[in-house]
């Protein structure tokens, strides 16, 4: 008779052996590879690309950037989280089905809606348009709700190898996108860039739905109309309160694009390019611990000891990894972004420092704000949401009507960073009781 060898009692020990098994930390590892590669040609090209396109140029797609993640979340009625809480195949297929349903029609009600009042909208709300993005704004929206909801099902059934597949096609193919459109069309405008991130979504979308399709086929499933319908009703709490979270969220995060023009476009066009080299740490590390992390508290999520354990061991661990950037950009980032994208982008690498407040607590905070979706406290969420745009809309009125582009930028950081230290101690307070159920009542 054999028995199994006792479990390594060291921590190199433990480490290695949770990196050759399916657990936690090999998921991770998994994902963050995709991201890795994917990032590694973003920051690649990120010097050509800021010597191609002006600041004007990235002030467009940020503007664009922000329009389709904010709408992306309303196409999808917030559904997708719901995909990764059924334990079902059909159930989840059923909620995959209405998401996508959702996204495309609400895509095409949009394409009508910008095709007829866009153009008054953005005159009314003095956000500019010189270069033509609201044309592909719907389709955007779309391709992202698109991804999103491919990647949940991935995330449910656990296919990393493939996300992070995705990741590096993504990134990938709207970085040579981007490239290509400058060298092919020289004085090319900032809708280059629009095209490279369409692009990216669409090649990302065609990597995931291939296997997504192969996994409804490989599974017993019996999806039907009266099923999805069933669903959408089963999980009214994500639309409900999600949805007004979700997008409290986004035009938070998407605030500052369409305030900063107030200083000027190269202004925007700045604080972009800052917002995006410091965003990558949390689309590397980040993305890749959610997408493992949200599924895994939807597992545990009746066991509030092991819950609590395991986001307190997430934001050391990330707590740890983010130090060494922010001490670095600290002292040499303005340095660093001169040389890297030219004595044009120094004002960025300012901007960079003064941001670490942000991007400090949004990698730590961010990869494990889903466990709240899984605790079922969407609504505390939405409250705390709430409370983020009041606090970002006023700090960024006084900044642009009393302040100049340098102290608005920091006051924002630092605002921002306060909201995410918060919303670390609701997850731990949350995480140590037992999760509300998002299942099983429908709406009165």
């Amino acid at each position: 008779m054999t028995t199994d060898p006792p479990p390594p009692t060291n921590p190199w020990g433990r480490l290695k052996e949770q990196l050759r098994g399916g657990g936690f930390l090999r998921q991770v590892a998994t994902l963050i590879s995709g991201s890795v590669g994917g990032q590694i040609l973003l920051f690649a090209l990120s010097p050509i690309l800021a010597r191609l396109y002006g600041p004007a140029d990235f002030a467009t797609l940020a503007l664009f950037a922000a329009s389709t993640s904010i709408f992306a979340v309303a196409l999808t009625g917030r559904y997708d989280f719901a995909i990764v809480l059924e334990r079902d195949d059909t159930e989840a297929l059923n909620v995959t089905i209405a998401a996508l349903s959702l996204a495309t029609v609400g895509a095409g009600g949009l394409q009508l809606l910008c095709f007829y009042f866009g153009p008054a909208v953005l005159s009314t709300l003095s956000i500019p348009d010189d270069q033509g993005w609201l044309l592909y704004f719907p389709l955007g929206s779309g391709l992202w709700a698109t991804f999103d909801i491919f990647s949940r099902w991935h995330s449910r059934d656990k296919l990393f190898a493939r996300m992070a597949l995705a990741s590096v096609s993504y990134s990938g193919s709207m970085g040579t996108t981007q490239l290509s459109a400058a060298l092919a069309l020289p004085g090319l405008s900032g809708i280059g860039l629009v095209w490279g991130q369409l692009v990216g979504r669409i090649v990302g979308i065609g990597v995931l739905s291939r296997a997504a399709i192969a996994s409804f086929r490989s599974t017993d499933t019996n999806p039907s109309v009266a099923g999805a319908v069933r669903a959408l009703r089963r999980h009214w709490r994500f639309p409900a309160y999600s949805v007004p979270s979700g997008l409290l969220n986004r035009v938070q995060g998407s605030l500052p694009a369409f305030m900063i023009p107030v200083f000027g476009a190269d202004i925007l066009g700045f604080y972009a390019l800052c917002n995006r080299v410091l965003a990558a740490p949390v689309s590397v590390v980040g993305a890749a611990v959610s997408q493992v992390f949200f599924p895994k508290m939807a597992e545990i999520r009746d066991q509030p000891e092991r819950t609590r354990r395991l986001l307190v061991r997430a934001y050391l661990i990330l707590g740890l990894l983010i130090s060494p950037a922010a001490v670095i950009i600290f002292f040499w980032g303005v340095p660093i972004f001169e040389f890297v994208f030219g004595e044009e982008w120094r004002v960025a690498g300012e901007f960079a420092r003064l941001m670490l407040p942000l991007m400090v607590t949004r990698f730590i905070v961010a990869p494990t704000g889903l466990s709240m979706q899984a605790f079922g406290r969407q609504f505390e969420v939405l409250m705390w949401t709430l409370l983020y745009v009041v606090m970002s809309v006023s700090v960024l009125y006084y900044g642009t009507n009393y302040a100049d582009a340098h102290s608005t930028v920091f006051l924002y950081a630092s605002g921002c960073g306060a909201m995410y230290t918060i919303y670390l101690f609701m997850s731990l307070y949350y995480g140590a009781r037992p999760p509300k159920d998002t299942e099983s009542s429908e709406p009165r």
